[in-house]
Parts: C-alpha cells; sequence; structure tokens
C-alpha cells in the first residue's frame, strides 16, 4: 500500500506540472528525466510480476517473457542481467518504461523445463538499484520434475573452491544445455532437470564469457539423471600433449629443481624418469631420488632445525650450563650444516612436517594437491663450471606422456648444500 501511495502521488506531481508548463513538457518527458520538482525517490524498484507465471506448463509455448516493475526502469544493461537455462546463443530484450520482455532469437526449444533468472541491478531513473533477483520456472511441454543436482566445484589447480563456475548440464544426444553458476563458495545447485543421460561439466570461467572453454580449467561426467544427486567437480586444464620442461634451476651441489608448463599425474614420478648426462662426454649421473618441492622445502626446514638443536646442545654440554641458557644459532648458521643432497632414509618424506597453510574446507582435503615442481637429487655433486644435459619422461592428469629436457650450466663457484 506504501508503494501504491508513491506511485501515486508521484503521478498526482506529474499531473500538476504538465498542467503548468503545458505541451512543453512532452520533450522533457521523452527523455525519460524526472521532472523538475518531483520527490525524491531513494527506494529501488520493486518486480510486481512476472510472466509466464513460475510452474505453468505451456505447451508450444512461442511468447516473450514479461517483468513489470512498479516505476520506470532505465533500458542499460536489462541484457546482460537475464539468464536463460537451457541456454540460448542469443536473446531478444524489449524494454517498454516499466517493463521489459525477453525472448530467445531461435524460439524456445520443445518440451523443456526453463529457468527465467532476472539477477540484481535493475535501476531506475534515479540510480536506485534492486539488490535481488527473481527467477521463473515454466515447462514447454511435459511435467516439471523435482529434481536436483548439487555439489562443489573446486579450482584443483589453485586449490581453492571456485567461485563463479560454470555449470552445465548437456542432454545427451541433443545438446540441449541446462546450466547454473557456483557462489562464492564453490557450491552450485541444477534444479528441475527433466530425466534422461547428460555430460555434468563445470569449469572456471577464466574469460567471463559464461561458457567452459578448452583451454579453461574443468571437470566433466556422464550421469543418468532420475532422481536427485549429488557431483564435486575437480576441474584442471585438460592437456592431449604431456608436460614439456619448462624451466630448470640448481638447489643445491645435488638437488635441481625443474619446473614443468603443466600439471602432473598424482603419482610421484620414480628417479629412472628422469636422465642426468654430463656434457661433453655424455657421462651419466644417477638419480637417486625424486621429492616435490613442497616435501624437500619441509625436510629442509626439518634439516635446519634439527641442525640448530645439535649445535645448541653440543655448546651446552662442552659449557655445562642448561641448553635453555644457550644463544638461539641464526638460521644461515644452521643452514651451513644440512645435507638433503645426501641419501635419505626411507621413510624421511613420511616424518617430514608440511608447510603451514591456512585451513581449508574439508573437500579441499579429499584429494593431494596438484603440482607442476619436483626436485631431483643426484647420487654425487655435480660439478662446477660443467654443462649438464637434463631429461625428464613423465604424464600429466590425462596420462598423456612426453619427454623433454633441458641444460643446466653449473656455476664455477659451487652453490651451497641447502640442507
Amino acid at each position: 500500500m506504501a508503494r501504491a501511495a508513491r506511485y501515486a502521488g508521484r503521478q498526482a506531481a506529474l499531473i500538476g506540472l504538465l498542467g503548468g508548463v503545458g505541451i512543453g513538457i512532452v520533450g522533457a518527458c521523452a527523455s525519460m528525466q524526472p521532472p523538475p520538482g518531483a520527490p525524491f525517490d531513494a527506494e529501488a524498484p520493486v518486480l510486481l510480476s512476472a510472466s509466464p507465471d513460475s510452474g505453468a506448463v505451456i505447451a508450444d509455448f512461442d511468447d516473450d517473457v514479461e517483468f513489470l516493475f512498479d516505476e520506470v526502469i532505465t533500458e542499460q544493461g536489462l541484457e546482460a542481467l537475464v539468464t536463460i537455462s537451457p541456454r540460448h546463443d542469443e536473446l531478444s530484450v524489449s524494454w517498454k518504461r516499466r517493463r521489459f520482455t525477453v525472448k530467445p532469437r531461435d524460439g524456445w526449444h520443445p518440451n523443456a523445463v526453463y529457468q527465467v533468472t532476472l539477477r540484481a541491478g535493475v535501476t531506475d531513473l534515479q540510480n536506485n538499484r534492486t539488490e535481488e533477483g527473481s527467477t521463473i520456472v515454466f515447462s514447454t511441454g511435459g511435467d516439471i520434475p523435482n529434481t536436483r543436482i548439487g555439489g562443489s566445484v573446486v579450482d584443483w589447480q589453485a586449490g581453492r573452491m571456485a567461485a563463479g563456475a560454470v555449470v552445465e548440464a548437456i542432454r545427451l544426444p541433443d545438446s540441449l544445455t541446462y546450466v547454473g553458476v557456483s557462489d562464492s563458495l564453490g557450491a552450485y545447485e541444477l534444479l528441475y532437470i527433466p530425466a534422461g543421460t547428460y555430460l555434468l561439466r563445470a569449469g572456471v570461467d577464466g574469460n567471463n564469457n559464461g561458457r567452459i572453454n578448452a583451454r579453461e580449467v574443468y571437470d566433466s561426467v556422464t550421469v543418468t539423471v532420475s532422481d536427485s544427486l549429488m557431483r564435486d567437480f575437480w576441474t584442471f586444464r585438460h592437456d592431449t600433449v604431456g608436460p614439456r620442461v619448462n624451466d630448470i634451476s640448481l638447489t643445491d651441489s645435488q638437488s635441481v629443481t625443474i619446473g614443468f608448463n603443466q600439471m602432473l599425474a598424482l603419482e610421484t614420478p620414480t628417479p629412472d624418469a628422469f636422465g642426468v648426462w654430463e656434457l661433453p662426454d655424455s657421462n651419466r649421473v644417477s638419480v637417486n631420488q625424486v621429492l616435490l618441492r613442497a616435501a624437500f622445502d619441509s625436510l629442509r626446514q626439518a634439516a635446519a632445525a634439527a641442525a640448530a638443536d645439535s649445535v645448541l646442545a653440543a655448546r651446552a654440554d662442552s659449557l655445562g650450563v642448561p641448553i635453555d641458557s644457550v644463544a638461539a644459532i641464526p638460521d644461515s648458521a644452521a643452514a651451513d650444516t644440512m645435507q638433503i643432497g645426501l641419501p635419505l632414509a626411507p621413510d624421511s618424506l613420511a616424518g617430514a612436517a608440511q608447510p603451514d597453510s591456512p585451513p581449508r574446507d574439508s573437500i579441499l582435503d579429499q584429494r593431494p594437491a596438484l603440482f607442476a615442481d619436483i626436485v631431483i637429487v643426484t647420487t654425487e655433486p655435480l660439478k662446477p663450471a660443467t654443462r649438464y644435459w637434463i631429461e625428464a619422461t613423465v604424464s600429466n592428469l590425462l596420462g598423456a606422456v612426453l619427454q623433454s629436457g633441458r641444460f643446466l650450466t653449473v656455476p664455477a663457484a659451487v652453490v651451497p648444500d641447502s640442507t
């Protein structure tokens, strides 16, 4: 009633103005500007109705979907606020003061359940913006099923939940595509999906075009929908060519860090997947260990702490005082005693402390983190002022294998052991 009174008051004020200034006001109204002296409006437009009614079943539906507001709204940006599922390539949007209509340019699909969503952001002439959206559901043939496909989308490569990910249910074999978007926590739901076989896909929308492109990270599965179901997606790049050595660097005299151009398979590569040759004579240097970069860093930190404790204990013993009274050793001094370049005990990795990380949602703990960097440890130190060819044969998450390598030149000054 308050909104109706506000509207009636506004019309009365407008009639009074028309009577005072005559036909000259017509040009001002045509420009869609509020008339001079009109009451200030601080309230956002209110959606009065939408048609067809939500829940309607209209066989061979060919009309527009219409949204009606309680006041004049602006035309700019309306098309960007409307989404239609199943997806259509182009929409036709028509605006007339308090209402606007939308319709796919190629017409509505028959025997489909549609969700037409108007998101928040509709504005009036004084730039008041709606803060809530609205969705209507109707069928162009057949009952509307009470089904739900829900779950979460994980950006596996980035190690976080995927906000704003595109989720698609592609009906087979006709490719009718129902679409949704994950929320800020990576959760999604697709409602009222008719029974059938679907290819479900979820992907991180890197270019914000509302679609999953081939070079974007995604995950997919084929399912049969007959009732509600849950499915989580772990998105990653689907490369059909194996990982290539992207960069290589000397970590210490026996450790080399290798970075690849994509994520590797979850199993840590074995030493025989790598070759190290001393040039120019091509003498092969054996690889003793392969470590994930995170594990290598953890071992280095653990070794530094152990070395520091050992030196402190020795100093305290020589002075005949409690260890608590001995000054701590600087990190640089402890680092000089580390020898992770030497072979490690088989269970060293299992006992290594993991790097500190912020608490993560439990879903992120269900699978290991992806990696594109590894450290190889040779059985003997690499020679100063010597060039080596280092080669890797590894696979990615799809199982694609590639052999590649790079040259590494060890500097004349020996790199101190970092462990």
